[in-house]
């Protein structure tokens, strides 16, 4: 399952609802596996539920976006509107989807998803980083000049050690020859 959030409600609270649809809904694992989510902002606003969640999903298969709005989720509906999607990925059409279980026209889905009311939904603060001051730079590039001034030094000492090793060897050398 993957669950692509672009909005400040919490992932991991998204997700909740979606495995509890998916339990209902009875999908089986190799759809749960491929299944792919995004959740996104809803653009329009007017329609007298300002708080209902919206989406669209591809027929066959696993495959849908939920738009949600930003101030406040009714959570019934977005179970609703996540088992609604569900069934379209699972070949369902339209004119299949009668009953509560589908329909926000029919009565009796606030009472079927009301367990929905139960599970937290919670915004998201955005973690903002600490912006950087010139003299944290600093410190920054000091810290990066003192390391490479370490590991230079080091192997101008390896390389020191290298040619004293090799001067000796050619002393060692031509002094042999010179017996020879």
């Amino acid at each position: 399952m993957q669950i692509k959030n672009k909005t400040h409600w919490s992932t991991r609270n998204l997700k909740t609802f979606v495995v509890k649809i998916c339990d209902q809904e009875m999908v089986t694992p190799r759809y749960r596996k491929y299944l792919w989510i995004e959740f996104n902002y809803a653009k329009k606003k007017g329609y007298g539920y300002d708080d209902y969640p919206s989406g669209y999903a591809w027929y066959n298969s696993c495959r849908m976006v939920i738009h949600l709005p930003k101030d406040k989720i009714h959570k019934r509906a977005l179970a609703k509107v996540i088992a609604h999607e569900m069934a379209h990925n699972q070949g369902v059409h339209h004119k299949s989807m009668h009953g509560p279980r589908y329909s926000f026209e029919d009565s009796g889905w606030t009472e079927l998803y009301a367990w929905a009311d139960e599970l937290a939904l919670e915004k998201v603060v955005p973690v903002i980083p600490p912006t950087p001051t010139k003299l944290n730079a600093a410190h920054t590039k000091l810290a990066g000049a003192q390391a490479a001034l370490k590991a230079w030094t080091t192997k101008k000492k390896l390389a020191m050690t290298k040619v004293q090793t090799y001067k000796d060897r050619v002393k060692y050398y031509e002094a042999r020859i010179k017996e020879l």
